[in-house]
C-alpha cells in the first residue's frame, strides 16, 4: 500500500473544509449519470478547423458547441483549441465527437488527451464558478 503522507500521520485536526462548506454542486435532469459536472458560463471559444464556436455548455470532461456546421463525424479525433470569450491564452486539446445535432446544430466533444495547462485552466474555472453549474 502506498501512502500518499509519506506516512506520517498529522497531529491535530484535519485542514480540510467541512462538507457544509462546500457549494452544492447538482445537475439539471433528474437522473442524469454524467461523470462530471456541467457549466454553462464563463462561455468559451473553441476553434476547430480553422472556424471559432462559441460554447454552450462545458465541463472538465468535454465541451457543448453551438452552432457547429463542420464535417466531423462521430467517434472522429481532431485537435481542438479554447479560451474564454475575450480571452487572449489558448488552451489545446485532443477531442472525440460524441454526438452531433444536425437541427440544432451542436456538436458535443469529450477530451480523448489535454495538456496539463488545459486541465489547470478548466481546475480553475470551476473552483470560480462553482455555484453557476447547470
Amino acid at each position: 500500500m502506498i501512502s500518499m503522507t509519506g506516512g506520517h500521520r498529522q497531529d491535530g485536526p484535519s485542514k480540510a473544509k467541512p462538507a457544509e462548506a462546500m457549494p452544492k454542486i447538482t445537475n439539471v435532469a433528474k437522473g442524469e449519470k454524467r461523470n462530471y459536472t456541467r457549466f454553462s458560463e464563463p462561455k468559451l471559444q473553441v476553434k476547430l478547423a480553422d472556424k471559432v464556436y462559441t460554447t454552450i455548455d462545458w465541463s472538465i470532461g468535454g465541451l457543448l458547441i453551438a452552432g457547429y456546421d463542420g464535417d466531423l463525424d462521430q467517434g472522429g479525433e481532431t485537435q481542438a483549441n479554447f479560451c474564454l470569450v475575450g480571452g487572449d491564452r489558448n488552451y489545446t486539446a485532443t477531442i472525440r465527437v460524441v454526438r452531433f445535432d444536425s437541427r440544432h446544430k451542436t456538436l458535443a466533444v469529450r477530451f480523448t488527451r489535454s495538456t496539463m495547462d488545459a486541465l489547470e485552466f478548466f481546475r480553475n474555472l470551476m473552483k470560480q464558478h462553482a455555484q453557476r453549474a447547470v
